[in-house]
């Protein structure tokens, strides 16, 4: 596995406690401290980019804040969808 994808899984459960913070603007906040998160774990901008907006696909962003409340909320495919999130990332990114 390669460093993108290493740090993408990390940053996955970070998503979750970044969305605590959270429409419009909460949003917004939230995706900038996840961009922050994910390119401070080594990943470049694009890849966090993307790999939020990804996110944003399987999970709205009601959902993802749920689940940064309570980890009762994370449903049990969270993790199977962050490392989907990543692989569709890798391809769309020729790398």
């Amino acid at each position: 596995m390669n460093r993108m994808f290493n740090a993408v899984l990390r940053v996955g459960l970070v998503l979750c406690m970044t969305v605590l913070a959270s429409c419009s603007s909460e949003e917004s906040k939230a995706r900038g401290e996840y961009l922050a998160g994910c390119i401070q774990s080594g990943t470049d901008k694009a890849a966090c980019d993307c790999t939020y907006d990804k996110m944003l696909k399987f999970y709205s962003f009601k959902e993802l804040k749920a689940m940064g409340q309570s980890s009762r909320r994370i449903p049990p495919d969270f993790m199977d969808n962050v490392v989907k999130a990543v692989l569709i990332c890798k391809k769309e990114m020729g790398r």
